[in-house]
C-alpha cells in the first residue's frame, strides 16, 4: 500500500512541476511593441499581378472510330482519319477487359456532356460509322 501511495504522490508532483513552468514560459513570452512615428513610414503601393493559372486537364472521353488489335492498322486508320480533317489519336487503355485493342479516336474531351453531345451529333450525321465512347 506505502507502494502506492508514494507512486501516486511522486506522479502527481511531476505534473505540478510542469504547469508551472509551463505558465512559466508563456508568463516570459510577452509581445513586444514598438512605437513608430507616423512621419517615417512609408506607404507602399502594390499591383496585383495577373496571373492565369490553367490547371491540367486530361481527357478522359474519347469517340472511337475504330478498334484494332494490330498499331499498324490503328496507325493507317489514323492517317486517313487526319486526311479527312480530324485530330485523330490512337488510344490503348492499360487496364480491364479488352485493354489489349488500340483504338483510334476522332475526338477527345474532358467534359462528359460535351462528350455525349458530341457522340450524339456524330450518330446523326453519319459521318463516321459505329463511334462510339471510351472513358479512360
Amino acid at each position: 500500500m506505502k507502494k502506492y501511495s508514494v507512486a501516486a504522490l511522486t506522479i502527481l508532483l511531476a505534473f505540478s512541476a510542469c504547469k508551472e513552468k509551463k505558465k512559466e514560459q508563456t508568463q516570459s513570452i510577452a509581445p513586444q511593441t514598438e512605437q513608430v512615428a507616423p512621419d517615417s513610414l512609408q506607404t507602399a503601393v502594390v499591383q496585383p499581378v495577373a496571373t492565369t493559372v490553367t490547371p491540367s486537364q486530361e481527357d478522359k472521353y474519347f469517340l472511337i472510330a475504330g478498334s484494332f488489335l494490330n498499331k499498324e492498322y490503328a496507325d493507317a486508320f489514323q492517317a486517313q482519319l487526319a486526311q479527312k480533317g480530324y485530330n485523330a489519336q490512337v488510344v490503348q487503355r492499360t487496364w480491364g477487359t479488352n485493354s489489349e485493342y488500340f483504338r483510334v479516336a476522332c475526338k477527345s474531351f474532358y467534359d462528359k456532356s460535351d462528350a455525349y453531345n458530341a457522340l450524339n451529333e456524330m450518330q446523326q450525321s453519319e459521318e463516321i460509322a459505329n463511334v462510339w465512347l471510351l472513358i479512360k
